[in-house]
């Protein structure tokens, strides 16, 4: 469980962030501040293998993939930009160091490989 991918500004309330909870549901959430989207699988993935994870966000929808399977959607028209200027974190969630001093959600698991795509439409 915990945090694999993360890119959260508190201060700012622009964030996106992939995380599995302590049920094995992978979950995707992301925020501009005056929207946000909020996605979880129905299927546990707590069985000690490697999955496949995709989140997408476009103008119109967030969908949640894990293995190649659609496990949630949702409308995201009114998510504009939950962009920032803090970095990604990989394997737990930096935005607290400011507060607490330390990393929180930290991933308890092993992850094989991360690629990340961005494109901003013009």
């Amino acid at each position: 469980k915990g945090v694999i991918v993360s890119k959260y500004d508190y201060l700012g309330g622009r964030f996106f962030e992939l995380s599995v909870n302590e049920d094995g549901l992978v979950a995707f959430s992301a925020s501009d501040s005056t929207a946000s989207v909020n996605l979880e699988s129905v299927i546990s993935y707590a069985d000690g293998n490697f999955h496949s994870i995709l989140a997408s966000v476009d103008s119109s929808k967030a969908s949640l993939f894990v293995d190649y399977r659609l496990e949630a959607q949702a409308d995201s028209a009114d998510l504009t930009d939950f962009n920032s200027g803090v970095p990604i974190t990989v394997g737990a969630n930096t935005g607290f160091i400011p507060w607490m001093g330390q990393t929180v959600n930290n991933f308890n698991g092993v992850i094989n490989s991360i690629k990340l795509f961005y494109t901003q439409a013009s």
